[in-house]
């Protein structure tokens, strides 16, 4: 048995065709030229280079430039065609950035996809004491996902956090007569809270149009209103994987037989971009979290920006 160390070296002091430099192959700027680019390969291919990642930049605001022929045309699948048996003639191989490319194309998918919605969760808080209005405005064009308030000091006496604790631990939400809100203990919908109170009301029916205005009672309270900034795509979607394969990988299969996993072996992506930011938002978040962990997501949610204590 050989020596893996020995191996090692040897595979440093000659490592296999495929072991190199990956230079980035812009196609954008100039028209695609096959003479040209002929020369270019023969170039790379002199210089020891076996393999180039096909690439397009993209402008500031993030819309790629398309080149000549414009990329995905029928010309430039041609184009494609004979550059793939270029590099096949040469013992080379290609590979595919669609960094520029996912985004808009994910974003296609969500729109033709009747129940697909994603985003990113975000939201506004305020702290406020009793008898003080809280007043908390989602940003333009979002949708309200619930709105919360937790309170900052502990007001009630021991017998009032035993009665609490009681009815938080079979789901009973003690009431609190005003506001009209119900009082809610977080280990009635987390089973597994160590604390022994973790009250708060549920504002979410006060909210009107995307506005909160809630009147604290006594104590201070921290007042968290949560929306999403929506977006096509949702990576949650049971269909996302497939359809996202079939939009932007399966057209190389079709276009280009017997190339995929053979000369062109490589699809890079170092940013993907589902046309949202973390923490993301789907329509199906709730109804996922809690077939996975049992209980309901929605009161913790402020906890992805403030600190709601033991729970």
């Amino acid at each position: 048995m050989k020596d893996p160390d020995s191996l090692l070296r040897a595979s440093f002091r000659d490592p296999p065709a495929g072991w190199g430099p990956v230079p980035f192959y812009w196609w954008a700027g100039e028209s695609l030229d096959r003479e040209r680019m002929a020369w270019q390969l023969d170039q790379l291919c002199a210089k020891g280079i076996r393999q180039t990642l096909i690439s397009y930049p993209h402008g500031p605001e993030g819309t790629t430039m398309a080149g000549d022929p414009p990329v995905f045309s029928p010309a430039w699948w041609d184009f494609l065609r004979w550059f793939l048996a270029q590099c096949r003639a040469r013992s080379m191989t290609a590979g595919f950035q669609d960094y520029t490319l996912c985004q808009p194309i994910l974003g296609e998918i969500g729109r033709d996809t009747p129940d697909m919605e994603g985003g990113q969760l975000s939201c506004v808080a305020d702290t406020v004491s009793g008898s003080a209005t809280a007043h908390l405005t989602a940003e333009p064009g979002t949708r309200v996902i619930g709105a919360w308030a937790y309170p900052q000091t502990e007001e009630e006496d021991s017998e009032q956090k035993s009665q609490s604790s009681r009815r938080g631990e079979i789901g009973i939400p003690p009431k609190a007569e005003k506001n009209n809100s119900a009082l809610c203990d977080l280990r009635g919908f987390c089973s597994n809270s160590p604390s022994s109170s973790n009250l708060f009301f549920d504002l979410t029916e006060h909210v009107r149009d995307g506005v909160l205005d809630w009147t604290a009672p006594d104590g201070e309270w921290l007042v968290v209103l949560v929306f999403a900034r929506l977006s096509p795509f949702d990576p949650l979607h049971p269909d996302s994987g497939k359809l996202a394969i079939g939009r932007l990988y399966e057209p190389f299969e079709r276009e280009c037989p017997g190339e995929v996993g053979r000369t062109l072996n490589l699809f890079f992506q170092d940013e993907l971009d589902f046309g949202s930011r973390m923490p993301f938002w789907s329509n199906r978040l709730f109804e996922a979290f809690k077939a996975d962990k049992g209980y309901d997501l929605r009161p913790f949610l402020p906890a992805l920006w403030h600190d709601l204590g033991p729970f």
